[in-house]
């Protein structure tokens, strides 16, 4: 019976039935898709923050920064938000952030089981998370990276022609990729 939607100033929940606004979570821009988990709404932010609100009063239950790079550049604006939507699997949430890093955490408590500096290139796309692994695809990185899912170990690299910003599908044990210099790829995540 609630809608969640993004703003340039937070997470708004309206009414179904009249569009009548319920609450109003004060954060940074959301772009991202909202996210369910538990009475809970996961959603970034481009205030660099992932942020889990109560789904029925928007107080927020945690909230989680990302992190930036260190030296020459650390300052640069571009290392800084959370652009792409969450995806919760199981009882984690996996997410990519503008800063080179890839995160799991609890989507109960926002604490880190794992995560991952990716050199320095931005997280391209949302993850995909499958029940052994969990693949992304990165900007100037021009590459799909895998990890195992529970402990972070990556176990896939897979070099493309261009940046990859779409979403990556999996078809049986093929990894699909779409590229922004229009190419698909079927990568095996078995054999590599």
């Amino acid at each position: 019976d609630i809608i969640y939607f993004g703003s340039d100033d937070g997470l708004y929940a309206v009414a179904a039935s009249d569009g009548s606004q319920v609450w109003h979570a004060k954060m940074g821009p959301v772009t991202t898709d909202p996210v369910g988990f538990n009475q809970s709404v996961i959603v970034g932010s481009w205030d660099n923050k992932l942020y889990s609100v109560n789904a029925d009063t928007g107080e927020t239950r945690w909230a989680v920064e990302a992190q930036a790079p260190r030296g020459a550049a650390s300052g640069w604006i571009g290392y800084y938000g959370i652009h792409l939507n969450p995806v919760v699997y199981e009882d984690m949430v996996f997410i990519g952030a503008r800063g080179t890093y890839f995160y799991a955490l609890s989507a109960e408590t926002g604490e880190e089981a794992w995560s991952v500096k990716v050199g320095t290139s931005w997280i391209g796309s949302p993850a995909l998370v499958t029940e052994d692994g969990v693949y992304f695809g990165l900007s100037d990185g021009k590459a799909v990276l895998g990890y195992n899912r529970r402990g972070g170990e990556q176990n896939a690299f897979f070099r493309t022609d261009s940046l990859i910003f779409a979403q990556l599908g999996m078809y049986g044990d093929q990894l699909i990729i779409g590229s922004l210099g229009g190419r698909l790829f079927r990568l095996d995540t078995v054999t590599g």
